[in-house]
């Protein structure tokens, strides 16, 4: 059951709601804060998470790579800490563009 609450103890879940416009801008361990009266500053101790598995990733058919970017960026919005970029590398002339994750 739901229930808006003032604020939440050690063991509790809740939720928010924000005007973020896109998964990206919103970072594994960001700090949220009151518009008035909050925090000005991040809590101290916090670093931008680092990849640490990596991987090159490509379709069987070179005319799939967009469903492939899409399914990415669809795996993304579950995992804010997913990565992914297009290699520029030459792969190969049978499988055209990969993604490189991490």
């Amino acid at each position: 059951m739901l229930c808006q609450v003032d604020r939440l103890y050690a063991g509790e879940v809740g939720y928010l709601a924000a005007s973020i416009k896109a998964v990206a801008d919103a970072r594994v361990g960001d700090t949220i804060a009151l518009k008035k009266g909050g925090s000005q500053e991040a809590l101290a101790g916090y670093q931008e998470a680092q990849p640490m598995v990596f991987c090159g990733l490509f379709p069987t058919d070179a005319d799939q790579f967009s469903d492939l970017r899409e399914a990415l960026g669809r795996l993304q919005l579950n995992d804010a800490a997913l990565q992914y970029e297009p290699e520029v590398r030459f792969v190969s002339l049978l499988t055209g563009s990969s993604s490189s994750c991490s």
